[in-house]
């Protein structure tokens, strides 16, 4: 057993118990999202040349490493939709892991704003909730969705076993594994060395929505290493996986989750706030002028119908991390409603902007990632 030095055991409760490092888990997400619309191949490498770059996390020194993957859909059928990493933010000196994190990417934003509200709508298919995790059964009714059985979505569940189901590459061992296989090894090397391993599992927009239920599969692989390692999910920008039975079991076992939104991005208000969504930019206190356009209406009503009197819910309490939105610029776009979704939505203005202004006093500082260009102006 490695003996942890007392600096890194400190950073390590500072993951657990604080927010300090919330801009790193994000600058992870960015990272996933490096050249959408390329080859594999070259999104392999473009997130392997920047994940070592992001920089040091406020005052605790700090290299970055890509552990795993990336791990990438490639069948025809289902081309990038998924994609998937394990990385660390590793103490200089003695090379440990302050934590390590999972990160999946969200949707592929290459697909434009229509895209992306018709692939929400078939990756989520929030019209049918099965029971978590088995999935075995028949669609819940309206009773079963409401009760205290946790439920995720058929669509939830259907990403969640694709992600498991990807290979990716032990870049310690060059050995191709799934994510299961890689977990189990890590924890090994890393979960009884004197100091809980704080794993991370992080993700944006539909990345964010497979967080929670990725993060189950992580506790489920810590668990027999009692307590040798602790899951901190932070979603952002997520969409609900399921319904309150879900929530509470995930809260329940993974205390420390976080959940990051910002109040004028109306990926999140799906699927539990259906009916406000078509006021948001319209209607105090979200007024920006903007109403939503007959095609985004059709994709709400849709959502609407499917969803029904099904029961879908988030995080509620302390793991929630509100970031207070500002209308966006929008300018002269011939979309202005597109505009400012992908103004409130992506991360350098509805999120990192927004983290760095309101939560500056409990954040360790980080630039925005170095590779992304121009810097974000955001207001």
């Amino acid at each position: 057993m490695t003996d942890v030095p007392a600096n890194v055991a400190a950073a390590r409760q500072q993951v657990i118990g604080s927010d300090y490092y919330a801009l790193g888990y994000l600058a992870l997400c960015i990272a996933s999202y490096s050249d959408a619309g390329e080859s594999a191949d070259k999104i392999k490498a473009a997130i392997a040349a920047n994940v070592p770059t992001i920089g040091q996390i406020g005052d605790v020194p700090g290299t970055w490493t890509l552990d795993w993957g990336p791990a990438i859909t490639t069948s025809i059928l289902s081309w990038k939709a998924n994609l998937m990493f394990a990385a660390s933010y590793r103490d200089p000196a003695s090379n440990l892991p302050i934590f390590s994190a999972v990160v999946i990417r969200g949707t592929d934003i290459s697909a434009g704003f229509l895209g992306v509200l018709k692939q929400i709508h078939e990756d989520l298919e929030p019209g049918c909730q099965l029971i978590w995790p088995t999935a075995k059964g028949l669609c819940a009714n309206e009773t079963e969705s409401a009760s205290i059985t946790p439920y995720v979505s058929r669509g939830t569940h259907t990403g969640f076993k694709d992600l498991i189901g990807l290979q990716g590459l032990n870049q310690s061992t060059q050995q191709t594994q799934m994510l299961g296989e890689f977990l189990d090894g890590w924890y090994q090397q890393y979960a009884n060395d004197g100091a809980p391993l704080p794993m991370v599992v992080t993700g944006h927009s539909l990345g964010g929505c497979q967080t929670s239920p990725i993060a189950f599969y992580a506790y489920w692989a810590a668990a027999k290493y009692a307590s040798g390692v602790t899951i901190v999910p932070n979603s952002f920008a997520a969409p609900t996986a399921g319904n309150g039975g879900f929530v509470d079991e995930y809260l329940h076992l993974m205390p420390n989750a976080r959940r990051w939104y910002n109040t004028f991005d109306i990926v999140p208000m799906a699927f539990d706030s259906l009916t406000t969504m078509p006021d948001l930019w319209s209607v105090s206190p979200y007024s920006c002028g903007i109403d939503i356009p007959s095609w985004a209406t059709v994709f709400v009503d849709l959502f609407k119908t499917d969803v029904g009197n099904l029961t879908y819910r988030h995080e509620q309490g302390s793991a929630v991390r509100a970031l207070t939105g500002i209308c966006g610029s929008t300018g002269s776009s011939k979309d202005p409603w597109g505009a400012e979704l992908e103004y409130q939505h992506f991360p350098p203005c509805g999120y990192w902007s927004l983290m760095v202004n309101q939560y500056a006093s409990t954040l360790g500082s980080l630039q925005y990632p170095p590779w992304v260009t121009p810097a974000p102006a955001c207001s």
